[in-house]
């Protein structure tokens, strides 16, 4: 009988894991069920990085050594690169300490120890099933949320990787391979910033298996699909909504940061003025209405908007204004007086505008 534990690190023997991630790679590739982009869209490859705990489920050979496992669960960490390759296809090298294994000593007698598990390779992460519709955008796609890896995604993960273990001294342990295939499934939630979720399970192999989770951050902006509109259309989607005619208006745009309805401090200067310019024509009845950049979804911007357009009222009527001379209006991303593509341009859209109404 041999005293030494084996650490396995073979190929995988899991028919179903790999059925499951298989099916998840193909149907992800070759889904095209809300693929509506046009066929000359570009796609905006994206490095990330992300990390995360894990929980590991470690179960080294103990067969014929007299040893045995005491406890075959732990806690690690992982660390991941990645770069989004394709819409759907992102290439992912990782490194992930899966914490050790407790060995309780053999019939003999001879005390047992930890064996602690490294994992580190290179991975293939297919995307599909994106929870994102094409009502959730104003370019109107159904694969907006693909090319921008936002909302809800299902994913497969299959790569290559390696394994390193360590062991108490007294404790002799040996790999029987050097290479695995490594297979893995889970979900992964994005917001506009760029930020991720994600939730994991991954074998290694069959002594070595974890759940995780990880926060990524994706560098860089998507690509929109910038849509060639005709000089005529052009003045209708870019026009501010329409007013009467009427006494001039000497005041700007109220700008508003990213995500935000709340007023910032040149903007109170601002309001301050224009509070004066009420006063001084009391007859003076305005449409306030609120704006926003395309990022997020149309429902949620239509509600910012509108928040915007509420916010700078409240804080007219606090100045004396009678709240019955301002219509509030929101206009959520349907009004852009700049170019959405650039962080510039969603800047200047990020506003609230006046017209006067008679």
């Amino acid at each position: 009988m041999s005293d030494i534990i084996r650490t396995k690190l073979h190929i995988q023997k899991h028919p179903g894991l790999t059925a499951v991630t298989t099916a998840v790679l193909l149907v992800g590739f070759t889904s095209v069920g809300a693929e509506d982009s046009p066929s000359d869209r570009n796609f905006a490859n994206r490095w990330y990085v992300g990390a995360g705990p894990q929980l590991s489920w470690l179960k080294p050979r103990t067969s014929d050594t007299g040893y045995k496992v005491d406890d075959d669960t732990s806690g690690g960490g992982q660390l991941y690169l990645g770069f989004d390759l394709l819409k759907r296809l992102s290439i992912e090298g990782y490194y992930a300490d899966q914490g050790e294994a407790v060995i309780g000593k053999n019939a003999d007698g001879r005390p047992g120890g930890d064996i602690g598990y490294q994992q580190y390779g290179v991975s293939a992460i297919g995307y599909l099933f994106n929870s994102r519709t094409a009502n959730d955008y104003s370019s109107g796609y159904g694969d907006e949320g693909v090319y921008r890896h936002e909302g809800w995604s299902a994913f497969g993960r299959v790569g290559l990787g390696g394994m390193k273990n360590h062991a108490d001294s007294e404790l002799n342990h040996h790999r029987l391979e050097t290479t695995a295939l490594v297979l893995g499934a889970g979900v992964e939630y994005g917001w506009a910033n760029g930020f991720a979720g994600r939730a994991e399970f991954t074998s290694y192999d069959k002594d070595s298996k974890m759940l995780g989770i990880s926060v990524l951050k994706r560098f860089g902006k998507p690509s929109p699909y910038i849509v060639a509109v005709p000089a005529a259309a052009t003045a209708a989607v870019m026009a501010p909504p329409p007013t009467a005619a009427g006494p001039d208006l000497n005041t700007q745009n109220i700008q508003f940061e990213f995500n935000k309805s709340d007023l910032k401090q040149e903007a109170v200067l601002q309001l301050d003025l224009l509070a004066n310019q009420l006063k001084s024509n009391s007859d003076l009845r305005l449409n306030v209405g609120g704006h926003t950049c395309e990022l997020g979804t149309i429902d949620y911007n239509q509600g910012l908007s509108e928040r915007r357009a509420n916010s700078v009222i409240e804080y007219l009527t606090s100045k004396g204004i009678d709240g019955n001379r301002l219509e509030p209006e929101g206009f959520g991303e349907t009004h852009p007086i700049a170019d959405n593509a650039t962080e510039e341009g969603r800047v200047l859209n990020r506003r609230v505008e006046f017209g006067i109404i008679q």
